[in-house]
């Protein structure tokens, strides 16, 4: 409700997307085994899903290791079809910042 006009007028044209960008340089399986780590995500993409719910244009992982790879392969089943087409998984390297700007 703040930044969508804020973005619009500074830009010149209607914004009413975003794109989200979720670092996971460190992260480590115990984070996954967490289960309050874990129910802290998922309230965070139902909150999203309620009250945004088509706003979110796409969330990019960047720095997604090999233990997110695992387990983005287990829990993508709880996300709809529809979301998971917005998720794009980057691993780090130096093409990272070339890549992250060809999406935004």
């Amino acid at each position: 409700k703040i930044l969508f006009p804020r973005a619009s007028k500074r830009s010149g044209h209607m914004v009413d997307k975003m794109t989200n960008i979720l670092d996971l340089r460190g992260l480590r399986i115990s984070v996954l085994s967490n289960r309050q780590a874990l129910s802290i995500f998922k309230e965070v993409q139902r909150i999203d899903q309620t009250y945004y719910p088509e706003t979110l244009a796409k969330t990019v992982i960047v720095n997604a290791n090999w233990v997110f790879r695992a387990a983005w392969k287990v829990l993508q089943v709880v996300f709809p079809k529809r979301e998971q087409k917005k998720m794009i998984l980057l691993g780090g390297g130096n093409r990272l910042k070339e890549r992250l700007l060809e999406i935004i």
